[in-house]
């Protein structure tokens, strides 16, 4: 059996795809805190039970080394009927060889059969970086539906874009975990390891993404 590792059509050993990232940017934290401009950012007090949704989703996605999160039979027998209702999936795991993780469904270069391909399902947060360092990715304090949210774990990890998704509302993104499903779900409805905090960009055509991907693939490290 394949050790689950992060690589060519394996998962990753964190529900986030390790990268480390030059700067940080403006971040958003709770409603009721302003947001806060430049390289500051306020972290986020959650409500106990959002608190122990957060654990019991990690607890999930790495169950059995991550096997029954992205192996699409072993996600319908295990782990299907114990997702919490507070999240919809919208797609469960496609197969291995047409897996994307979270940034690649953002670009919306999911459908993108030769760059999934090219890039073995993972575009990483050092690449998604690199564009927000040279500013072809813009950061935005009024975010839009369909522009980008991206989380972070300033505790932890506080050089490292944890996860990316897509706005749907004000309260509501679209977002692919790792090599798991593709969930809507409302903004701090994720693993607590995705972090406390989140900043906003402006989102970009697929067709940009695929073009700026090629220019910039030799950032794509993990």
């Amino acid at each position: 059996r394949r050790k689950a590792r992060a690589g060519k059509n394996s998962f990753p050993p964190t529900p986030f795809l390790f990268a480390r990232p030059s700067v940080q940017f403006g971040a958003r934290s709770a409603p009721s805190v302003p947001f806060k401009k430049g390289s500051d950012f306020v972290k986020q007090t959650h409500p106990m039970p959002m608190i122990n949704l957060r654990k019991k989703l990690d607890e999930i996605i790495h169950k059995d080394n991550g096997n029954n999160w992205w192996k699409p039979c072993l996600f319908k027998k295990h782990t299907q009927k114990i997702i919490p209702k507070e999240l919809k999936i919208l797609e469960p795991p496609p197969s291995s060889n047409e897996n994307y993780n979270c940034f690649i469904h953002i670009l919306g270069l999911s459908h993108d059969s030769n760059l999934i391909k090219d890039c073995s399902g993972f575009i990483y947060s050092a690449l998604f970086q690199k564009l927000l360092d040279d500013k072809i990715l813009t950061c935005t304090d009024n975010p839009q539906k369909g522009d980008y949210i991206i989380y972070h774990d300033l505790k932890n990890y506080p050089k490292i874009i944890t996860h990316a998704g897509i706005i749907e509302n004000k309260d509501t993104i679209i977002s692919k975990w790792a090599w798991g499903p593709l969930f809507r779900h409302k903004i701090f409805d994720v693993p607590e390891s995705y972090g406390n905090n989140v900043s906003y960009v402006k989102s970009i055509s697929k067709e940009r993404a695929k073009e700026l991907y090629k220019k910039y693939k030799k950032f794509n490290k993990k």
